[in-house]
């Protein structure tokens, strides 16, 4: 008799509309005979955060052959309530991977301002050295971190394999070296 508990209640607003409200019971019940069934109201408030970004996708793998490129598209969006704008690294890689506007035709380190709601594409190259054995993979982190606030970033992981073509020695001996067309 007068004995309690603490529980402890997580709420996963992932999936829920942002400035939303909801509103929920979570349902006790105990051997209480005065009360078996209690009742307590939830309320949950999703807002947006001032500064936010999301980049998608979160993660790919590609290949190219020894001394080609892998190319890779990003998307960045802004999804907090302020214009932002982001600055970008790449992180933990070994082979060169460098960073582009869309249309590759300039190699950017930031984008932005972004309005909220709005997002760019970018793309990710990935130099495979000559050296690189078939199998041989390198993994790089593409960072986009917000310049207003640097706390908030988001990650892209991105996994290259290189692929040699193996050499087929061809021998054949012809009879003739007339062609027949008939």
């Amino acid at each position: 008799a007068g004995a309690s508990q603490n529980i402890i209640l997580t709420l996963d607003s992932e999936n829920l509309n942002t400035n939303s409200v909801y509103h929920a019971n979570t349902v006790i019940s105990s051997n209480d005979p005065d009360k078996p069934v209690l009742q307590v109201p939830v309320h949950l408030e999703v807002g947006v955060l001032p500064y936010q970004v999301k980049v998608t996708p979160e993660s790919q793998n590609g290949s190219a052959a020894s001394g080609q490129t892998a190319v890779y598209s990003l998307t960045i969006k802004n999804i907090g309530m302020n214009s932002d704008s982001y600055n970008l690294g790449v992180s933990g890689n070994a082979w060169p991977t460098t960073v582009w506007n869309s249309a590759q035709t300039s190699q950017i380190s930031s984008v932005g301002p972004l309005a909220p709601d709005s997002e760019i594409d970018i793309t990710v190259v990935v130099d495979v050295p000559e050296s690189a054995s078939n199998g041989d993979s390198d993994a790089a982190t593409v960072d986009v971190i917000s310049s207003a606030d640097a706390s908030v970033s988001d990650h892209a992981a991105i996994t290259t394999t290189a692929i040699k073509a193996a050499t087929i020695p061809w021998f054949e001996d012809f009879a003739t070296t007339t062609l027949d067309t008939s």
